[in-house]
């Protein structure tokens, strides 16, 4: 084989080398955001993270976690649902189980004088057995949620809406 052939066949192998590289450093830099927090009694908290379409529910403290759900579109456990009542909600739903935690957001409505809302719900069986809401001292409504197109996580029914 020719030697100019055998130095192409080497900087081929390198490029696509360096490039599987570069993709997994991305992969790996991704930003996680937190897109929702919440404040329980107790000093316990709520967390939804973002990594691209990968979503994080944490429950615990500042200092720890006791609980962790991780979806994505594909997981079978996280649903994504919007509606209209007073004004747009969202929420996404994570599944454990028997258990379904409902992080959600509504936003206000100054023409008929609501407020906006956030929270958390947790059900049992669809039963609930925690629901905890608050203002903006206690939830924050959705920041910087990053669903492209509804049809980019599986969309929940309306019977397990948080409102």
């Amino acid at each position: 084989m020719p030697k100019n052939q055998i130095t192409i066949r080497y900087m081929c192998r390198f490029l696509f080398g360096m490039a599987i590289a570069l993709f997994a450093m991305s992969s790996a830099n991704a930003k996680q955001v937190t897109i929702f927090e919440c404040h329980l009694p107790g000093g316990k908290l709520v967390t939804v993270t973002q990594d691209g379409g990968t979503f994080t529910y944490r429950h615990g403290t500042a200092h720890g976690t006791d609980m962790t759900i991780t979806g994505d579109a594909h997981s079978g456990n996280l649903f994504y649902w919007s509606g209209r009542y007073t004004n747009l909600e969202q929420q996404l739903r994570f599944t454990s189980g028997a258990y379904s935690y409902i992080v959600f957001s509504l936003a206000a409505n100054a023409n008929l004088g609501s407020g906006a809302d956030s929270g958390i719900e947790v059900l049992k069986n669809q039963k609930i057995i925690s629901d905890t809401t608050g203002d903006k001292d206690t939830c924050s409504p959705w920041s910087d949620l990053n669903i492209v197109n509804e049809s980019d996580l599986p969309e929940d029914d309306a019977s397990w809406s948080a409102m």
